[in-house]
């Protein structure tokens, strides 16, 4: 997650593949939400000159993401450990008016 977050603080973008509903649950600030199951289908939306930090909840998805994005000729680095590992700010948007959300690390 430093490297990461170094990365991202020079040039790289994050991109989040998991599913919409655990985007709108919680997710790293400035991320673009491409589902993994809409990845190939949606791969134009991404900019090919710009290097990509790919996450999901703790992994797997998003090492098949990198995989496919650089078949695709789009760099991409997967974070490890994902979302659940990641000890910076995360935003939780779902959370309702008056309700504090507090961030926890369940392991």
């Amino acid at each position: 997650p430093q490297v990461a977050k170094t990365m991202l603080d020079n040039s790289y973008k994050l991109l989040d593949v998991r599913f919409a509903e655990e985007y709108a649950e919680n997710r790293i600030p400035g991320a673009k939400l491409i589902p993994l199951n809409e990845l190939v289908s949606r791969i134009a939306e991404l900019n090919r000159k710009q290097p990509y930090i790919v996450y999901c909840h703790s992994g797997p998805r998003s090492a098949i993401a990198t995989l496919i994005l650089n078949e695709h000729r789009i760099e991409a680095l997967a974070l490890e450990g994902g979302i659940r590992d990641w000890p910076f700010e995360i935003e939780y948007p779902s959370v309702k008016p008056g309700i504090v959300a507090v961030a926890k690390k369940f392991h």
